[in-house]
């Protein structure tokens, strides 16, 4: 089994689409698979998907109507076969050695790990600010439900808590 499954939604995007997938495949973390769901795109955002999935057998690629970024997110789902989830977004750019091999250590006892992670209360006041927070096995729900949880994007969580969970 995979370690990670990034899954990245792609709507029309083709001015950052280079640059946020070159991102992903040139982290150390080898140990994953790369999902591009073309969300109906009618710019070169799918041609290009397929372009990198010719070149790197770690991406797999989706392409369907448009539905919105949730439906996208849910069709890589869909198809992930990671032990763990990130949901990255494709004008986005991650930084240099952000995943590394070390990553499943990390994972290791926890249902998700949050990276540069904002609370906020039901108001959506920030309440705290961290780089790294791990959220031990069997706490997920009460995060997702007791705590606003901003920047969906920087969260690697289970593949299990998604299911459960709905996400």
């Amino acid at each position: 089994m995979t370690t990670l499954s990034v899954i990245m939604p792609v709507y029309n995007v083709e001015k950052y689409l280079y640059q946020a997938i070159d991102s992903v495949i040139n982290q150390p973390c080898k140990d994953m698979e790369i999902i591009l769901v073309d969300d109906g795109s009618t710019d070169k955002s799918g041609q290009i998907c397929d372009e990198y999935a010719l070149k790197d057998s770690r991406i797999k690629v989706i392409h369907k109507e448009n539905g919105g970024v949730s439906s996208a997110r849910n069709a890589g789902l869909d198809v992930a076969t990671g032990e763990y989830v990130l949901f990255f977004d494709s004008d986005d750019v991650v930084i240099p050695n952000a995943y590394n091999e070390e990553i499943r250590d990390m994972l290791d006892g926890c249902d998700a790990i949050f990276f540069d992670l904002l609370l906020g209360d039901e108001n959506c006041n920030v309440i705290s600010r961290k780089n790294c927070a791990r959220i031990p096995n069997g706490t997920t729900h009460d995060v997702l439900t007791k705590i606003a949880v901003f920047r969906l994007t920087t969260i690697i969580f289970s593949r299990r808590i998604a299911e459960e969970n709905k996400i």
